[in-house]
Formats: C-alpha cells, sequence, structure tokens
C-alpha cells in the first residue's frame, strides 16, 4: 500500500474505532492507534494478510490480544494459522476468529 493510501486507510481505520468500537480504542491515542496500524500491516505483509479487510483484522486482534498476540503462548495456533503459506488471509482472519469465539464462549452453567 502506498503512503498515502496507508494513511487514509489508518485515518478510516481509527474513526471507525472511534465511533463504533470506542472500548477497544479508549486507551489508545491516535499516533498509538496509527503505529498499531502500521504493525498490523507490516504483520499482514509477512503472513500474507494484505488486504484491508485482512488488516483490519490484524488490528482488532492487536487490540484484544495485546502486542505479540501472534507469538501467545495462551493460543499458540494464532502463530501456526498466520504462518500457514498456502491458507488465504480472508480464510485466517475467520479461522483465528472461529478459534477465539470458541475458546471464549463458556458452556451454561447445568443446575440439575
Amino acid at each position: 500500500m502506498a503512503s498515502s493510501a496507508r494513511a487514509a486507510y489508518s485515518r478510516r481505520v481509527i474513526a471507525h474505532l472511534r465511533a463504533d468500537l470506542p472500548d477497544l480504542a479508549a486507551d489508545h491515542s491516535d499516533a498509538s492507534l496509527q503505529a498499531l496500524i502500521a504493525e498490523a500491516a507490516a504483520l499482514g505483509d509477512r503472513c500474507a494478510m494484505t488486504t484491508e479487510h485482512d488488516v483490519f483484522w490484524l488490528v482488532l486482534f492487536r487490540l484484544c490480544l495485546g502486542p505479540g498476540f501472534e507469538h501467545s503462548t495462551e493460543h499458540p495456533w494464532i502463530g501456526a494459522i498466520l504462518a500457514d503459506p498456502d491458507m488465504p488471509g480472508g480464510v485466517k482472519a475467520l479461522q483465528i476468529r472461529t478459534r477465539l469465539t470458541a475458546v471464549t464462549v463458556q458452556e451454561p452453567a447445568h443446575g440439575h
């Protein structure tokens, strides 16, 4: 992505986060979010997740899971998914979202 396109993309992502996901962005300045978006784009380049949609998911994963989420010992499968050269970027994002949802959704308590 060219420098001007990256800057425009970064502005759109920040506006979206501020408007629609304010809790995720609340602890971050615009400069901090710009740096995080640049880091996500660089990670996307390394793991073949280069569309704007793919990079946005990397931004969300970073905001939710913290820095270095791709090397998480709690979720080591994330790194394996990102490193898979045969899996398209959008499928990687879907696989990670699906597995994270399965991990975070808890079974209802059975009081019987």
